[in-house]
């Protein structure tokens, strides 16, 4: 198999307001080769070939905007065009073709964000996510609630940028809520973050 993957991104800040784009190609090739044995005992073996081509390229951005200290918005969108997912499967001797499947689609997908810090050791977040692709489509709501117990570091958003420092000491563990079921781990003595999903 062969892959080949180019991604750029351009990040700018106005004030308070940070601007993100970026960009990708990305290809991929497959060429097996599978003998099999023949029907009888002594019969030639057959051969089998399986190949297969996927190439998309993609791009999208990205806003983040800062009210004060205290609240955070973002939003974005992303575009994708699968150029190529091709496949086919045959036999080489004797030629037989089991699968010629030439395919294309796009996919997009839309989100916005809202990040509200109510005091030191609580954040909370909501949003909103849209998916697009070919027959499937969804509009999916996302909360969030962060606690960060005395004496953890807390994210402070950088000087001049708006953007955030990583979480160096607090390791966050995370409580997934999904149509009712629950599953996840918490660490009480790092932090707690209750996420739900519709």
């Amino acid at each position: 198999d062969r892959h080949t993957l180019v991604d750029a991104e351009y990040g700018k800040s106005f004030r308070d307001t940070r601007v993100t784009i970026r960009g990708s190609f990305d290809r991929f090739t497959f060429d097996g080769i599978y003998p099999f044995p023949g029907e009888s005992e002594g019969a030639p073996a057959l051969v089998g070939r399986n190949t297969a081509v996927g190439t998309r390229w993609s791009t999208g951005t990205g806003l983040t905007r800062s009210f004060g200290r205290l609240h955070t918005v973002r939003a974005g969108f992303e575009f994708i065009d699968n150029v190529h997912q091709d496949q086919t499967a045959r036999y080489v001797d004797p030629p037989m073709l089991l699968l010629d499947s030439p395919r294309s689609s796009i996919q997009n997908a839309v989100y916005a964000q809202d990040e509200i810090r109510m005091a030191r050791w609580l954040i909370i977040n909501a949003g909103l996510r849209y998916d697009g692709y070919e027959k499937f489509h969804r509009v999916t709501p996302r909360a969030a609630l962060a606690l960060f117990p005395p004496g953890e570091v807390f994210p402070e958003r950088a000087a001049g940028d708006g953007a955030r420092v990583e979480l160096q000491q607090a390791k966050v563990a995370k409580m997934q809520h999904r149509l009712g079921h629950a599953a996840g781990e918490i660490d009480l003595h790092r932090g707690v973050m209750l996420r739900a999903v519709g």
